[in-house]
């Protein structure tokens, strides 16, 4: 799980391909821009983001594009918006998705205390 401020195309990936089942859950950060290309469900989507140049450059092995999962959740009347390279839907239940998220949260708010 990783904070926004830490959003990455080449970082995500790069933990993503160094070791096997390993995947990432990370807020998305406004303006992020992507392409919506499957609906897994109201709140659950495939996405598309394409990586920069300048990205690419930072990590040879990072592609053009990544796929990855945007998972839409509403606490306490606001939208919150998570991104996971979890995405398929029957070995990661959009339930199970959430829990880590909701968990994510509660250390945050840990942390401000």
């Amino acid at each position: 799980m990783f904070d926004k401020g830490f959003y990455s195309l080449g970082l995500q990936h790069k933990w993503q391909m160094t070791g096997s089942e390993r995947h990432w859950l990370i807020p998305l950060k406004r303006n992020t821009q992507n392409e919506i290309i499957r609906s897994l469900g109201r709140n659950d989507k495939l996405v598309i983001f394409r990586s920069n140049p300048r990205a690419r450059k930072l990590f040879s092995d990072l592609s053009e594009t990544m796929t990855a999962r945007l998972v839409t959740r509403k606490i306490k009347g606001k939208d919150y918006q998570v991104l996971t390279s979890m995405i398929d839907p029957l070995r990661y239940p959009l339930k199970d998705i959430i829990g880590l998220y909701e968990h994510r949260w509660e250390i945050e708010l840990g942390y401000r205390e």
